[in-house]
């Protein structure tokens, strides 16, 4: 804290750079070669993946971080969801007083490049924190996929060139304020904004040497994203034990608006509109409690509440006019209701810690798949009960050298954005679900 403007670049920057973490070009984040890593920012879920995820930490400035948590076997304080392992970004709360204020920036020059720019003011009285960070970030990238499909044994082939070029651009900001009432109770209230706009234009051209077809799309896509977060948060020191109690209130909102136009010949002619919106409430209460020298309690509970509607809709020109294609359309709706209660108890002692923990959670779901001339209409209720239990125990030995032994049970849930994706169409021939 006393070098304000530490670090530079964006949160993807300083998340490239730590050991055994790697980002691919869509969004995926693998530890240690294996894929699938939650991330959470100061203990919470970002319920985000994908594009939407890399969008965020690309615009994050990397001085809103105070550490970064790479956790490989999560214990029963975190929600069961995922077996890889969580990245948990703490953000950087500034303990100087008086008022803070730093400039940052960067950029890459190339076949394309990106740039990225940032200001944080931090304002620190005696009975107050006021926090500020705006951020703006935006790239051009140009994407070439070359596609060679034999078929009839060989017998023929059709190869398909397309060249992709897209322009980005997002806003990030981060604001905030957190009141001292005592020496030992804070309370805060948070508000943390992404908003990105990506536009594209591209061609594939199709060549099937053996009948001598020859045949050019050009598309067109916009895309809209915008979500953020605010909440409340509560936590208390036990003095003199020296333990905590804490506890949140937040709401999650994510909105994504995406258009397309795909020109080819007039029976392969489309338009496309989709829409999906997602509403997250939660809710959590901590506490830590040492007993003894030796051994510290941890225990808690959570209640979040989740709303999804995905809706998508193309359209076709018929008869010199547009038309409804019913085989694409599609809106999917899902409800996901989930209480949880976790109870974790930490031993140490010279060079041995043993850590045992159980998590109970309760899941509630309902989905309903609005059908097209393709599929029926279809629905799901699904209800379900699990214990989770995480055990660990790790001995140093001398020299710094650690040996541990761990077990965990997870469960994977897909991300809300895959329940119902969107597909993007190249051509007639070629489609994409992201």
């Amino acid at each position: 804290d006393s070098i304000v403007t530490s670090g530079g670049g964006t949160l993807y920057d300083v998340l490239s750079s730590l050991p055994g973490v790697s980002i691919n070009a869509d969004g995926g984040i693998s530890l240690n070669g294996k894929n699938g890593v939650k991330v959470l920012m100061d203990g919470k879920p970002t319920y985000l993946s994908g594009s939407e995820l890399l969008t965020l930490l690309q615009s994050t400035p990397a001085t809103n971080a105070d550490k970064i948590d790479l956790i490989t076997q999560p214990s029963a304080r975190y929600d069961a969801a995922g077996d890889i392992g969580l990245l948990d970004i703490r953000t950087r709360k500034i303990k100087l007083h008086g008022i803070n204020f730093s400039l940052s920036g960067s950029g890459s020059l190339g076949r394309t490049g990106n740039g990225y720019m940032s200001a944080s003011m931090n304002l620190r009285r005696d009975l107050f924190n006021f926090f500020l960070t705006a951020s703006h970030y935006r790239n051009k990238q140009i994407i070439d996929l070359s596609i060679d499909r034999p078929y009839q044994n060989d017998t023929y082939r059709m190869e398909q060139e397309s060249y992709r070029r897209r322009r980005q651009r997002s806003n990030f900001l981060y604001t905030g304020c957190d009141l001292y009432l005592d020496p030992r109770t804070t309370l805060g209230i948070a508000f943390r904004g992404n908003f990105w706009k990506q536009e594209e234009k591209g061609r594939m051209l199709n060549t099937v040497s053996a009948i001598a077809l020859s045949a050019l799309s050009l598309s067109s896509e916009g895309n809209d994203w915008s979500d953020f977060t605010t909440g409340v948060h509560f936590a208390r020191r036990l003095a003199p034990e020296g333990g905590e109690l804490s506890a949140s209130a937040d709401y999650f909102y994510y909105d994504r608006r995406r258009s397309q136009h795909v020109q080819s010949v007039e029976a392969d002619t489309l338009k496309g509109d989709m829409d999906g919106r997602i509403h997250i409430y939660a809710a959590q209460a901590d506490l830590d409690y040492p007993v003894g020298k030796n051994w510290k309690l941890h225990a808690g509970l959570k209640a979040a509440i989740v709303r999804v509607d995905n809706r998508a809709g193309y359209m076709r020109p018929i008869a010199n006019a547009w038309q409804t294609d019913g085989s694409l359309g599609s809106r999917f709706a899902y409800d996901e209701n989930i209480s949880a209660a976790y109870l974790q108890a930490h031993y140490e002692v010279r060079r041995l810690q043993f850590s045992a923990g159980l998590r109970l959670e309760h899941t509630h779901v309902r989905g309903a798949l609005s059908g097209n001339t393709l599929q029926p209409d279809s629905a799901f209720t699904v209800t379900y009960l699990n214990l989770f239990p995480t055990a660990s125990v790790q001995y140093t030995i001398a020299g710094g050298t650690a040996v541990g032994l761990s077990y965990g049970r997870r469960i994977m849930r897909p991300n809300y954005g895959d329940l119902n994706p969107f597909v993007y169409i190249f051509d007639p021939y070629t489609s994409e679900v992201v």
